[in-house]
């Protein structure tokens, strides 16, 4: 996968990341309600399961902007991937304990989902931290609380200063006045993204849920 190097003399975003990153280091989260019935009733409809649906979402809006795909690679340098695939969690209910999978992106939803089908009912059953092979640096994590509706989550991540993707914790479902809301936690790191980025992400990812279902949204 294409990794594209930073050219730190002329970015933009030159300053905010030498006080974010070096003498401020800071990462910010937030958790936000979004509204999933839509989302929820289209899946169902469909026969679909909703996790690799929310997962594939998440992942056109996070492959849509650089700051998103913003990291160090394996040799220390900055860049950003030109593509970044879900890395996500699933859970052994003999065991309690969870496992890290990850399945290639594609923008096409049908194409995604198939996909997923396949490393989840191939490498799903394997109680190890990351049964599947041949693991790729262009991977960001996405985890999943279901048995609890929170109104705030935190990671931290003390001695992890050169993490700069997000890190995402979708929660429990909960119903109200006829909706579904299903809490998202958004972990960013100060240096490369900023709550405008972030207020971007939470706000598409809303109307990817919203529009979910209907042909021009899927594509």
């Amino acid at each position: 996968m294409d990794f594209v190097l930073v050219d730190k003399q002329n970015w933009q975003r030159r300053e905010y990341f030498e006080h974010y990153y070096r003498q401020v280091p800071c990462r910010f989260s937030l958790t936000v309600e979004l509204d999933v019935v839509r989302l929820v009733q289209s899946a169902k409809k469909k026969e679909l399961m909703f996790f690799p649906v929310f997962v594939h979402l998440l992942s056109r809006v996070v492959n849509r902007y650089t700051e998103f795909r913003t990291c160090y690679n394996k040799n220390g340098e900055l860049g950003y991937w030109r593509e970044i695939w879900p890395e996500y969690t699933v859970f052994h209910s003999q065991s309690k304990c969870f496992s890290r999978l990850w399945t290639p992106f594609s923008n096409k939803f049908d194409e995604f989902y198939l996909d997923y089908v396949r490393d989840w009912e191939k490498y799903g059953e394997i109680e190890t931290f990351a049964p599947k092979p041949e693991r790729p640096e262009n991977l960001f994590n996405i985890s999943c609380l279901p048995w609890v509706n929170f109104t705030s989550f935190n990671l931290e991540l003390p001695q992890s200063d050169d993490y700069l993707l997000p890190i995402f914790t979708l929660g429990k479902f909960v119903e109200k006045n006829e909706k579904i809301y299903a809490p998202l936690a958004v972990q960013m790191h100060h240096a490369v993204c900023d709550g405008y980025h972030a207020a971007l992400l939470i706000n598409e990812l809303q109307d990817l849920c919203n529009g979910f279902g209907k042909k021009e949204a899927d594509r």
